[in-house]
């Protein structure tokens, strides 16, 4: 075996399949992960100052978009590289807004932090991915917006899941799916969506924990908000439980 070859096998291990694409061959990391731990706990949101941010609310919006699909792509060097500036701008915009755009900081900060639970998941930063997902449900909570509490509620499941809270998950998810379900009203694609999503969540924690008639339950009522969707929402439930799986736990 080459040297080195055996340390880069074991770092292989570790990390799994989706980090060791966060990793160079060697030992050098893509990105340096000590700025967004200063962005993470950087508090500024309770201060004061009225001083409109020095970014739009507009142009926030469109980075925090940019931010989410360059994740979904799988373009984490990227999305490290754009968090650390994008959460600071978001929180210091709290304090420069007023009326209805307050409300919209906090849903875009909320789905900002939900992108950080995301990436520092797939680091096996597990430690910071639990405070990266406190801030997206706090953020949610703020912007009284129940597809943003659901939304970030199903992150805050992953993290749970990741450390075998299997339990607290399920109840995370299907509290959440419930108040989402009430909330509804004349039901959207997106709400129909992270419905759906929460609940699935809960059946794959549940099944974790070997509660059947539970995990049948839960699915049973994924079916059904699927079939509300419509053809666009054929995603939710189609496929084995692996794909259930991948598709409740990895975005």
């Amino acid at each position: 075996m080459p040297p080195g070859e055996g340390s880069n096998v074991r770092r292989s291990e570790f990390v799994g399949p989706s980090g060791t694409a966060l990793f160079r061959a060697g030992t050098d990391p893509l990105f340096d992960m000590d700025e967004i731990v200063t962005a993470l706990t950087a508090y500024v949101g309770g201060s004061q100052d009225t001083t409109p941010p020095a970014t739009s609310l507009r142009e926030l919006a469109r980075r925090t978009r940019a931010a989410k699909s360059a994740y979904q792509a799988c373009h984490y060097t990227a999305v490290a590289k754009r968090l650390p500036g994008l959460l600071r701008g978001l929180d210091e915009a709290v304090t420069g807004v007023e009326g209805d755009k307050v409300a919209r900081v906090h849903a875009l900060r909320a789905e900002a932090y939900h992108v950080t639970v995301s990436l520092l998941l797939k680091c096996e930063e597990r430690g910071l991915s639990y405070l990266a997902a406190d801030r997206s449900m706090r953020a949610a909570e703020a912007s009284e917006r129940p597809e943003s509490v659901g939304s970030s509620a199903r992150a805050f499941t992953r993290a749970l899941m990741r450390e075998r809270h299997f339990k607290a998950a399920t109840e995370l998810a299907t509290a959440n799916a419930e108040r989402v379900e009430e909330a509804m009203g004349r039901p959207t694609p997106e709400s129909l969506s992270v419905y759906g999503s929460l609940l699935l969540s809960g059946a794959v924690s549940a099944a974790k924990s070997e509660k059947r008639t539970l995990v049948l339950g839960l699915l049973e009522e994924a079916g059904q908000a699927s079939a509300r969707l419509g053809s666009a929402g054929t995603s939710i439930t189609s496929g084995p439980p692996s794909a259930l799986r991948t598709c409740c736990c990895t975005g």
